[in-house]
């Protein structure tokens, strides 16, 4: 039996990096060191303009030093029990509690208050009900960490990640061997909470006029910031922070995504030495979040709704139409900077913001079944060759297609690889003492002729899919039976006006009129229906190799020396960088011979073992 314990404490200082502009960023133009009227190319100097000490714009970023802090605690007990002598089962069970973050001085956001009467619900009531239909009971806006009751932390923490794991192996028969498992796996996160409001970029527009005003700059180098420098509000304007602007925020009830992996195997030793090992391998993981550890993007939740885009379909100015702007004079900036503000932002569900982005949504998936065949053949005279067969497909639900869908799109994962074979083998020359050849020599000649090994290891794949453009929708069959670099699929797309049109075989223009479309442009106002990859589109790939020899010397028994001599890519077999797919361009199709993988690559290693 075998128990153990673990805690961390994490504690992270985040300073900012060489992005953040905090000494200020200044720029310079020719524009108060030329012509007065005059704007040709080559009169004034932005050089001059430097020496003068005018720029034509400041930026000053007041970032605060943020300090995280958050514990993780795990236990886990592991049993192997030997049941008979035929067959071994191992049992563990492991708990882990991730801590979520809290901020020294809570400079940080607490999730979205959905449903909290907004500070601007008196002014936006005035607005029309059929333009604004939020506006009647308008609500929403940022929360914020250890303010109004809510936590210092920026996630709930869960007590309840249990992960239990189960394994077995059963010696069928004096050659043969079956092994299964299945185990639960938590994947940390280690996530902050936003930190909205707590920031603040001041910038100055040095603008040139006409005529003589063209030489007298509203300020200088010496005062860059005439008005002074802008203060975070931090959490002092509660729900209308940021009001009239795009917000993001983390959901508080984010959960830990774990994974179900589970396998079983056969393993057969055949006649001569050949090992065979077939096994199913396969996975599901669940409740990955979105924007976090490069799985799928935040989501807008400030989106119009489908009924709302079918009324703009039947008439283009609904949604474009001006309206009386209720947050006029109420918001500084933003949506409320002008009198009237187009109808499709007041009907919103926020409406006194832009968008309102939603990150660590716990809605992600990930599904993966394969059948892997291993292998491997030990040859009398020194040879030893493996050939490695997967069989797989790796699904995702990662993304979402329109912002209000009720989960991600179920699609292949833009990895997947259908087939992947790797033949590698490891080969002693037979050179050398105790050799084949030169059984019996002396010192000298075993340090020329003995210690060779050649290796080598050659892989094949399948591509991995096309990612396919967002503004057009897949209407037909977009494989070709003749595929080649010039036309890797199907490029005949149907327009808005109902004509057809592919790029010509040059792929400088277009010809219309081709038959067959796979694509059609996406109309104004319509729905995304298509995955962003499909199985039957696939990326060129071809299969490369690598090789080595090297030479160990023998000094003595406690010292040696080794050589190698290693080349990557040996048949320098370029894989092209992808295929274009965007179907508006006459580039469509078209497999550009840019390479993406490294040409032949030969290096050279020593080394002293003592």
């Amino acid at each position: 039996m075998k128990a153990g314990f673990e805690y961390r404490d994490f504690r992270v200082n985040v300073s900012g990096g060489s992005f953040v502009y905090g000494g200020g960023d200044f720029q310079f133009s020719p524009a108060f060191t030329g012509i007065p009227g005059v704007t040709a190319t080559g009169v004034g100097s932005p050089y001059a303009s430097l020496l003068l000490g005018v720029p034509t714009q400041s930026l000053i970023q007041n970032t605060p030093q943020l300090a995280y802090h958050w514990p993780y605690t795990a236990l886990y007990f592991q049993d192997d029990i030997k049941l008979s002598r035929r067959l071994t089962v191992n049992l563990g069970l492991r708990w882990d509690v991730e801590g979520s973050p809290t901020e020294r001085f809570n400079r940080m956001n607490r999730g979205f208050a959905y449903n909290d009467a907004s500070p601007l619900a008196a002014a936006a009531r005035a607005a029309n009900p059929a333009d604004c239909p939020a506006c009647a009971n308008l609500r929403g806006g940022l929360l914020f960490a250890a303010t109004n009751g809510q936590s210092r932390a920026a996630f709930n923490t869960r007590y309840t990640d249990w992960q239990p794991r189960a394994g077995f192996a059963y010696q069928v028969a004096q050659r043969t061997v079956v092994r299964g498992g299945y185990g639960i796996f938590f994947l940390p996160e280690a996530a902050y909470g936003a930190a909205q409001g707590f920031a603040q970029d001041t910038t100055f527009l040095n603008a040139a006029g006409g005529g003589a005003q063209a030489f007298i700059p509203s300020t200088t180098l010496s005062n860059p910031f005439p008005s002074g420098i802008l203060q975070p509000t931090g959490s002092s304007l509660g729900l209308n922070t940021f009001a009239g602007q795009s917000i993001i925020f983390s959901n508080p009830n984010r959960l830990i995504p774990f994974v179900h992996e589970y396998s079983l195997g056969i393993q057969h030793q055949l006649p001569g030495d050949l090992r065979l090992d077939v096994s199913y391998v396969g996975s599901r993981t669940v409740h990955i979040n979105t924007n976090s550890n490069q799985a799928g993007g935040t989501r807008n939740i400030n989106h119009n709704t489908p009924e709302q885009y079918a009324r703009a379909r039947q008439d283009p100015t609904y949604f474009s139409q001006q309206v009386a702007n209720p947050f006029f004079g109420v918001i500084q900036g933003g949506i409320g900077a002008n009198p009237t503000v187009s109808r499709q932002q007041l009907l919103r569900p926020y409406p006194q913001f832009a968008t309102v982005a939603v990150a660590q949504e716990s809605v992600g998936k990930l599904w993966y079944d394969s059948l892997q065949v291993n292998a491997e053949k030990r040859f009398s005279g020194g040879l030893t060759t493996v050939l490695a067969w997967t069989w797989s497909k790796n699904l995702q639900g990662l993304n979402f297609l329109n912002p209000y869908d009720a989960r991600p799109v179920k699609e292949i994962a833009p990895q997947d690889r259908t087939h992947r074979v790797v033949w590698s083998g490891v080969y002693q020359l037979p050179f050398g003492k105790g050799r084949k050849f030169g059984i019996g020599v002396g010192r000298a000649a075993e340090l020329a002729i003995g210690g060779w090994e050649y290796t080598w290891i050659v892989q094949g794949a399948t591509g991995v899919p096309v990612n396919l453009n967002s503004g057009y929708d897949l209407i037909g069959n977009p494989t070709v039976s003749n595929q080649n670099y010039n036309m890797w699929m199907n490029t005949c797309v149907l327009q808005n006006n109902g004509t057809t049109r592919a790029p010509n075989e040059a792929h400088n223009g277009f010809v219309t009129g081709c038959s067959n479309p796979a694509w059609a442009v996406r109309g104004a106002n319509t729905l995304r229906t298509i995955p962003n990859f499909v199985n039957s589109l696939r990326q060129p790939w071809r299969t490369t190799a690598d090789m080595s020899l090297n030479k160990r010397f023998n000094i003595s028994e406690r010292m040696n020396f080794q050589f190698r001599a290693e080349a990557f890519n040996v048949f320098n077999t370029p894989i092209r960088s992808g295929v274009n797919s965007d179907p508006g361009g006459n580039q469509f199709g078209f497999v550009a011979p840019n390479q993406s993988n490294f040409p032949r690559n030969i290096q050279f290693g020593f080394k002293f073992n003592f």
